[in-house]
């Protein structure tokens, strides 16, 4: 067993164009909204489907009417006016734990991130500092415990 990578923490950048719906008093709706991925600068909407798109445009160009909706008392169509706030560059970081990754076998890696970490080619078991384990069936011997109630669940391993 060697080990590949230490455990690290990784920062994501994230930035986003963001709109936020307003009350028909004038005051933003909390929490409501619409908001569009910004990367390297340019707004990422080859990803989006057709209604993401109908939406930024809602927000740009608050008159352009591209839905309309049939109202049934009234024999024809409608449109819902929306109010939008000015649209502002939202940029945050998140910071995220990366676990170690060791080389168990010649086709196994087994990434350090739960109390438990197996290798799914040969079935080595692992602490979260990379030491290997006893076989499960000597697990709880001390206690009268079956190996299965000493797993956490969490075995996020690529094998």
């Amino acid at each position: 067993m060697h080990k590949i990578s230490e455990a690290h923490h990784k920062e994501l950048k994230y930035e986003r164009l963001q709109f936020s719906a307003k009350k028909d008093d004038g005051s933003e709706w909390e929490g409501a909204g619409w908001s569009w991925e910004i990367e390297n600068g340019e707004l990422q909407i080859q990803q989006y489907k057709w209604a993401g798109l109908e939406n930024l445009l809602h927000c740009l160009l608050p008159d352009f009417i591209t839905a309309f909706d049939w109202d049934d008392e009234k024999q024809t169509f409608v449109t819902e006016s929306q109010a939008f706030g000015n649209g502002r560059i939202v940029k945050w970081t998140n910071r995220v734990y990366v676990p170690a990754v060791i080389q168990c076998c010649k086709n196994g890696r087994v990434h350090l991130s739960g109390f438990t970490n197996t290798c799914r080619a040969c079935g080595a078991d692992y602490n979260m500092s990379g030491q290997r384990l006893a076989p499960r069936h000597f697990w709880g011997e001390e206690t009268g415990e079956h190996w299965s109630e000493l797993m956490d669940g969490a075995n996020n391993n690529v094998g």
